[in-house]
């Protein structure tokens, strides 16, 4: 009876011991998911930067704010308003010289893609200069 009490007991230590750890590690994880979803602070731009966007994923209308979709490995799409604002933004800084667009794999309609286009043409009327490289165009 003796033996039993005692593997009972060290089982129960092992299992709170386990629980514990987790609960730890749960709560590490989650942590982490928000305060990098939670870092939307500012940039520091340099002088005669130039704003480098790269369009390989489908564009929707908004964003959500929560990091946890990229995070279990979903794809990571880009927001049409966070990329009119970027461009809007870049306009208007001086320490910005012009446009970097990347286009590899570019998913996204008619409407989203004349949204692009005259946020383009807009920023040009500033006088930077805008670049934009694809190794094929469709």
């Amino acid at each position: 009876m003796k033996q039993f009490f005692k593997f009972f007991f060290a089982s129960c230590l092992s299992f709170l011991v386990s629980v514990g750890l987790l609960v730890l590690i749960g709560f590490w994880v989650i942590s982490a998911a928000t305060s990098s979803a939670a870092k939307d602070g500012g940039v520091d731009v340099e002088d005669n930067s130039v704003l480098y966007v790269t369009l390989n994923n489908a564009i929707v209308d908004h964003t959500t704010s929560d990091g946890f979709p990229s995070m279990l490995g979903g794809s990571s799409t880009m927001g049409l308003d966070d990329i009119l604002t970027s461009i809007k933004y870049a306009k208007t800084d001086d320490k910005i010289k012009g446009i970097f667009l990347e286009v590899t794999n570019l998913t996204t309609g008619m409407a989203t893609a004349e949204e692009l286009r005259n946020s383009l043409i807009d920023f040009k009327t500033s006088g930077k200069f805008i670049y934009a490289y694809s190794d094929y165009y469709s």
